[in-house]
């Protein structure tokens, strides 16, 4: 007879037994001791979360690991409230090396690029991963067309929407559909054969769902902001083996964009000019300060009307717009070809209206403002153009030539 004690309990029992029990437990220990290794060796190969106060992983992947966590975005990095269990697996696996596993990856908090392929999060917060550059791409948004092509991705596109219609080369591209989920054949894109469809997140979440069923990559994309466009840039050229043009593209994007922000800084009075943005004249709708036409209004120093809302483009009253009193009215070309004063001052109450006294009524290109693509600066120079026209100047010397159009010419 053996004894053995457990939570301090005394128990007899036969010697084989004891062995028996003994083994068992050193079986299960030892399991539980390499399923805390594989578990570490996942968190390095997810970002070298242990010990390491700047890494970042991505959001979804965070979620998965830690429910508990608080999760902000689209890629994360990892706080004190997860710090703790973080630093209890890593003490409780002290001493146990796993095998290094031979996937080098670099991960930006962004994207990342293994020996075994590269993968992003996308808008929907997807893990899309891709085993070799993207070769043979749809496109399913205008705005994803124009940045493709600043990337120089031409020969890659095979598939586009009818609305892709710049560059001019664009207007070449075999057609899969308009914008709407409706519109788009996916037999089409199928027999495209495409290795990566890029996709609106926005409007096209079914359709993505659907590709993946049938195994076809795709990835979310739908800017909506300048900081999203510059990420979505990086996205792509990971996806594409376009990384240093991705760079190159990012910086003289960010380069415009500070120029502006300086020629602003000249010339913006205080208080700012009162703005109004009419998206759309019937119903009457405006850009929220929340959405990237709401973000470039705010970088050329003026205050919208509309102070606050949770969708990014809202209908509004037109006593709103009234009692806001703008001093400058902007609409896309899109639905107005020439400025209308009188049809403005024939709306109720709006003859009083600052904008319409003083004239002060502009349109702004309309695929420029409505894209969140390369072109999106040259729509802020033209608000800014039309806020400070006496930074004209300043604002001409700082655009030429426009972006795409100097990332095409030979």
């Amino acid at each position: 007879m053996s004894q053995k004690t457990y939570h301090n309990q005394t128990i007899k029992c036969p010697l084989g037994l004891g062995r028996s029990l003994h083994g068992l437990f050193s079986l299960a220990r030892n399991c539980f001791h390499h399923l805390l290794q594989l578990l570490t060796a996942r968190l390095f190969a997810l970002g070298g979360l242990l010990g390491f106060a700047n890494t970042e992983m991505p959001a979804h992947a965070l979620k998965s690991h830690f429910p508990f966590t608080s999760c902000q975005g689209r890629v994360v990095s990892h706080n004190n409230y997860c710090r703790p269990l973080l630093a209890l697996i890593f003490l409780m696996s002290i001493g146990c090396r796993s095998d290094q596993n031979s996937e080098s990856e670099t991960n930006d908090g962004k994207s990342v690029r293994s020996s075994a392929g590269s993968f992003v999060v996308d808008r929907l917060d997807r893990h899309v991963r891709i085993e070799s550059p993207a070769k043979r791409i749809v496109s399913l948004a205008p705005a994803t067309t124009e940045l493709l092509y600043a990337l120089g991705l031409a020969d890659q596109i095979v598939g586009a929407t009818k609305y892709c219609n710049y560059p001019p080369e664009a207007l070449k591209l075999p057609r899969v559909g308009g914008g709407t989920i409706e519109s788009i054949s996916v037999e089409k894109i199928l027999s495209l054969k495409p290795d990566l469809v890029l996709c609106n997140s926005d409007t096209h979440q079914p359709l993505v769902d659907r590709l993946e069923r049938l195994k076809v990559k795709a990835c979310a994309v739908g800017a909506q902001s300048l900081g999203g466009l510059y990420e979505e840039s990086e996205w792509i050229g990971l996806l594409t083996d376009r990384e240093r043009e991705a760079q190159d593209l990012i910086s003289k994007m960010s380069a415009r964009e500070t120029a502006l922000k300086e020629i602003v800084a000249q010339f913006q009075p205080n208080p700012k000019l009162r703005v109004f943005y009419e998206v759309w004249d019937e119903p009457l709708m405006t850009a929220a300060p929340n959405s990237f036409i709401g973000e470039l209004l705010s970088i050329a120093g003026l205050e919208n009307v509309l102070s606050s809302t949770s969708v990014r483009y809202p209908r509004i009253s037109s006593e709103a717009v009234v009692k806001g009193d703008p001093e400058l009215i902007l609409a896309p070309t899109s639905h107005l070809e020439e400025v209308d004063v009188d049809a403005f001052q024939a709306r109720p109450g709006w003859g009083a209206v600052s904008a319409v006294v003083d004239k002060r009524i502009h349109l702004i290109s309309g695929d420029k403002i409505s894209r969140c693509g390369p072109r999106v600066l040259d729509a802020l120079a033209e608000i800014i153009e039309a806020a400070y026209p006496q930074a004209r100047e300043l604002i001409n010397k700082s655009m030429q030539p426009s972006l795409l159009e100097s990332e095409l010419a030979p």
